[in-house]
C-alpha cells in the first residue's frame, strides 16, 4: 500500500479500471463506471455504488430527467449529500440499479475531486467490508486522508416529477 499520489492513482485507475483506498481503517474501491468487467467483480456492492462527480454541473450527463431542485440541494447543503435519482444514463448497465436509479455524490474538495477531474470519465465509489479487502490488490491500493467523499451523508431521493424524499438527514 502506498500513500495517495495523484499521478500514480490516475495511472492505476486508467490501467486497472479500479483502485482501492484506505481511509482511517476503512476500505473503499473506486471503479470506472463504464467498465462492465470491473463492475462485475464488485457486483455484490451494487447497492452501495455512488457515482461521484466533481461538480453539480455534470448531473444532467448521468440523469435522464433531472429534478431541478438537485442543484439547489447540492449547492446549498453544508453537509455531504447523496442524491438518489431515477433515470441513470451514460453508465455501464450494471452501474445502474434495477429500478434505473443511481446514487450521486458531489465531491467538493480533496484528492478525490482532483482524481475525478483528471480522469474525465464517470467514477463509482463504494465502501467494502473488511472481509472483502482481499479483492483489492495491495499494489493498487492507496492511503487517503479523510475528506467529504467519505463522511456520512444525508440521503435524498429526487423524482423527476418534483417529489423530494429525505431518507436520512
Amino acid at each position: 500500500m502506498q500513500n495517495f499520489n495523484l499521478p500514480k492513482a490516475l495511472e492505476t485507475l486508467k490501467t486497472n479500471h479500479y483502485l482501492g483506498l484506505e481511509v482511517q481503517d476503512r476500505y473503499y474501491v473506486i471503479l470506472e463506471a463504464n467498465h462492465e468487467e470491473t463492475i462485475a467483480k464488485f457486483k455484490d456492492y451494487q447497492n452501495s455504488f455512488e457515482l461521484i462527480l466533481d461538480s453539480s454541473n455534470r448531473l444532467e450527463s448521468y440523469i435522464a430527467e433531472l429534478n431541478p431542485l438537485a442543484y439547489d440541494i447540492i449547492d446549498f447543503s453544508e453537509k455531504p449529500i447523496v442524491l438518489i435519482s431515477i433515470g441513470g444514463k451514460n453508465l455501464a448497465p450494471s452501474a445502474i440499479m434495477p429500478d434505473s436509479s443511481i446514487q450521486i455524490r458531489v465531491v467538493r474538495e480533496g484528492e478525490l475531486q482532483q482524481l475525478i477531474r483528471k480522469f474525465r470519465m464517470p467514477i463509482l465509489l463504494c465502501a467494502i467490508n473488511d472481509e472483502d479487502i482481499s479483492m483489492l490488490d495491495e499494489s493498487n491500493t492507496f492511503k487517503c486522508i479523510m475528506q467529504d467523499a467519505f463522511l456520512e451523508s444525508s440521503l435524498i431521493r429526487l423524482d423527476p416529477n418534483g417529489r423530494v424524499e429525505i431518507l436520512r438527514s
